[in-house]
Protein backbone atom coordinates (compact mmCIF):
# COMPACT_ATOMS: atom_id res chain seq x y z
CA UNK A 1 0.00 0.00 0.00
CA UNK A 2 1.23 3.33 -0.51
CA UNK A 3 0.59 6.53 -1.56
CA UNK A 4 -2.22 9.29 0.22
CA UNK A 5 -5.74 7.55 -0.63
CA UNK A 6 -9.37 9.01 -1.42
CA UNK A 7 -12.51 7.88 0.38
CA UNK A 8 -13.28 6.18 -3.54
CA UNK A 9 -9.32 4.70 -3.74
CA UNK A 10 -9.65 3.05 -0.32
CA UNK A 11 -13.41 1.75 -1.35
CA UNK A 12 -11.60 -0.31 -4.34
CA UNK A 13 -9.10 -1.76 -1.81
CA UNK A 14 -11.24 -2.51 0.61
CA UNK A 15 -13.50 -4.68 -1.70
CA UNK A 16 -10.47 -6.58 -3.08
CA UNK A 17 -9.45 -7.06 0.46
CA UNK A 18 -12.31 -8.54 1.71
CA UNK A 19 -12.18 -10.93 -1.37
CA UNK A 20 -8.89 -11.88 0.15
CA UNK A 21 -9.75 -12.39 3.33
CA UNK A 22 -13.02 -14.25 2.69
CA UNK A 23 -10.78 -16.54 0.74
CA UNK A 24 -8.36 -17.31 3.44
CA UNK A 25 -10.92 -17.71 5.78
CA UNK A 26 -12.82 -20.27 4.04
CA UNK A 27 -9.64 -22.46 4.60
CA UNK A 28 -10.72 -22.71 8.11
CA UNK A 29 -9.02 -21.66 11.14
CA UNK A 30 -6.87 -18.66 12.06
CA UNK A 31 -4.50 -16.98 10.43
CA UNK A 32 -1.74 -14.12 10.64
CA UNK A 33 -1.30 -10.31 8.38
CA UNK A 34 1.59 -9.04 7.01
CA UNK A 35 1.48 -5.36 5.98
CA UNK A 36 4.00 -3.25 3.93
CA UNK A 37 3.12 0.92 4.88
CA UNK A 38 6.98 1.64 4.06
CA UNK A 39 5.42 3.76 1.41
CA UNK A 40 1.86 4.52 3.32
CA UNK A 41 1.89 8.22 4.60
CA UNK A 42 -0.47 8.77 7.62
CA UNK A 43 -4.15 9.46 5.79
CA UNK A 44 -7.50 11.58 5.98
CA UNK A 45 -10.28 10.48 8.81
CA UNK A 46 -12.59 8.79 6.57
CA UNK A 47 -9.52 6.42 5.36
CA UNK A 48 -8.75 5.78 8.46
CA UNK A 49 -12.14 4.60 9.84
CA UNK A 50 -12.18 2.46 6.50
CA UNK A 51 -8.60 0.75 7.54
CA UNK A 52 -10.63 0.13 10.85
CA UNK A 53 -13.39 -1.33 8.90
CA UNK A 54 -10.51 -3.51 7.37
CA UNK A 55 -8.76 -4.04 10.70
CA UNK A 56 -12.72 -5.03 12.37
CA UNK A 57 -13.45 -7.01 9.47
CA UNK A 58 -10.08 -9.58 9.43
CA UNK A 59 -10.64 -10.20 13.15
CA UNK A 60 -14.30 -11.22 12.78
CA UNK A 61 -12.87 -13.64 10.09
CA UNK A 62 -10.34 -15.21 11.99
CA UNK A 63 -6.95 -12.69 12.07
CA UNK A 64 -5.42 -13.30 15.40
CA UNK A 65 -1.73 -11.44 14.40
CA UNK A 66 -0.88 -8.61 12.27
CA UNK A 67 2.63 -7.22 11.85
CA UNK A 68 3.00 -3.87 9.89
CA UNK A 69 6.46 -2.87 7.98
CA UNK A 70 6.55 0.73 9.48
CA UNK A 71 9.72 2.78 9.45
CA UNK A 72 7.54 6.16 9.76
CA UNK A 73 6.67 7.16 13.53
CA UNK A 74 3.72 8.86 12.04
CA UNK A 75 2.71 6.21 10.72
CA UNK A 76 3.30 3.98 13.01
CA UNK A 77 1.58 6.12 15.99
CA UNK A 78 -1.56 6.60 13.68
CA UNK A 79 -1.55 2.41 12.82
CA UNK A 80 -1.13 1.48 16.73
CA UNK A 81 -3.94 4.61 17.49
CA UNK A 82 -6.57 2.41 15.03
CA UNK A 83 -5.52 -1.32 16.48
CA UNK A 84 -6.22 0.17 20.22
CA UNK A 85 -9.43 1.47 18.90
CA UNK A 86 -10.55 -2.35 17.71
CA UNK A 87 -8.92 -4.22 20.22
CA UNK A 88 -6.57 -5.79 17.92
CA UNK A 89 -4.02 -7.44 20.93
CA UNK A 90 -1.58 -9.02 18.69
CA UNK A 91 -0.24 -5.76 16.62
CA UNK A 92 3.07 -5.32 15.68
CA UNK A 93 5.32 -2.98 13.88
CA UNK A 94 8.29 -3.20 12.58
CA UNK A 95 10.84 -1.37 10.62
CA UNK A 96 11.52 -4.54 7.88
CA UNK A 97 9.93 -7.84 6.65
CA UNK A 98 12.13 -10.01 8.13
CA UNK A 99 11.50 -8.71 11.63
CA UNK A 100 7.85 -8.93 10.71
CA UNK A 101 8.03 -12.63 10.09
CA UNK A 102 10.14 -13.44 12.68
CA UNK A 103 7.49 -12.14 15.07
CA UNK A 104 4.32 -13.41 13.32
CA UNK A 105 5.57 -17.21 13.23
CA UNK A 106 7.92 -16.92 16.36
CA UNK A 107 6.27 -15.85 19.28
Amino acid sequence: MWGLWSKDEFEVFYREFREHIDRISSLGGNFHVLVDLSEFPTQKPEVREGIKRGMRYAIEKGMKKSARVVPKKLTTFQMQRLADEVDLTKFGHFKNKEEALDWLFNQ
